[in-house]
């Protein structure tokens, strides 16, 4: 009889797509909730005489999403952070691109959208790589004994 070998491919080899899908879910609720928040404050503290152009602002909040979705996608994953960070800003650039078109379609410029998408694409794997990174760091953190028994140490092998 013969055994059946049985080969375990290695999970990280592929991107997971749970954190990726969680990176760009997260991102988006994020981005949706500081746009009616922030908007909504300027629009209800600020006299209409002072606002001139509103356009930057959902600007901001979008690049910020893009690198929140890089960045929660790595975090989640906790391997390959700029590929994970690429596929979540390819992903949410696209998305937003394709809602963009769906709002304002006569407005919408080539350049504009090259634009929207290289923003994407650079946030979101910035965003994996600080992402991976944060999650790598070692964090120590001490005690006030552990604090003293370290500086007591160091004043020993000093004399």
């Amino acid at each position: 009889m013969k055994k059946k070998y049985y080969y375990k491919k290695n999970t990280k080899d592929r991107l997971n797509l749970k954190g990726l899908w969680q990176g760009i879910v997260i991102a988006a609720i994020t981005f949706m909730v500081i746009m009616f928040i922030g908007v909504g404050s300027v629009l209800a503290f600020v006299p209409d005489s002072t606002i001139y152009s509103l356009h930057e602002i959902p600007k901001l909040f979008l690049w910020v999403a893009f690198f929140l979705s890089g960045y929660i996608a790595a975090l989640k994953s906790g391997y390959k952070g700029w590929q994970h960070g690429l596929a979540a800003g390819i992903s949410l650039g696209i998305i937003s691109l394709l809602f963009m078109i769906a709002i304002f379609p006569l407005s919408m410029i080539l350049e504009v959208m090259i634009l929207y998408l290289f923003a994407s694409i650079i946030l979101g794997v910035s965003g994996g790589i600080v992402g991976l990174r944060s999650t790598t760091t070692v964090k120590k953190t001490y005690s006030l004994t552990e604090f003293k028994k370290q500086s007591s140490k160091q004043l020993d092998s000093q004399r």
